[in-house]
């Protein structure tokens, strides 16, 4: 688990497909989650404060089918990494109580998991 004093809620290290959607649609990886964010990994970067949709494609847990959560987000921070792709920092504006729910239950289970 990652922690960094300015947040509000720790974060948890994953590895998720996802896809960005505002003017255009983006696949990335969601590199790490946390209640009120996340960071993202794209091949191209976007602006901050663009307002997008995320929808993270979760994989099936016990009986449960492959899902996909939507949330809509606002790009804080875009960053160039060395291997040329982008670190977008979302901060989540609107989360729907089912997809809280869902999303909660990802983080505890990933905190949950052995390093």
């Amino acid at each position: 688990m990652t922690f960094n004093d300015r947040r509000q809620e720790p974060r948890v290290d994953t590895l998720i497909d996802a896809k960005l959607s505002g003017t255009e649609e983006v696949s990335c990886k969601v590199a790490n989650l946390s209640r009120s964010g996340a960071l993202a990994v794209c091949s191209i970067p976007l602006p901050e404060m663009a307002h997008m949709k995320v929808r993270l494609n979760v994989a099936a847990v016990g009986n449960e089918r492959e899902t996909s959560l939507v949330i809509e987000a606002a790009v804080v921070r875009c960053e160039r990494r060395t291997d040329g792709a982008y670190d977008l920092g979302l901060f989540f504006t609107n989360i729907t109580p089912d997809v809280r729910v869902k999303l909660d239950s990802m983080i505890k289970a990933a905190t949950l998991s052995p390093a």
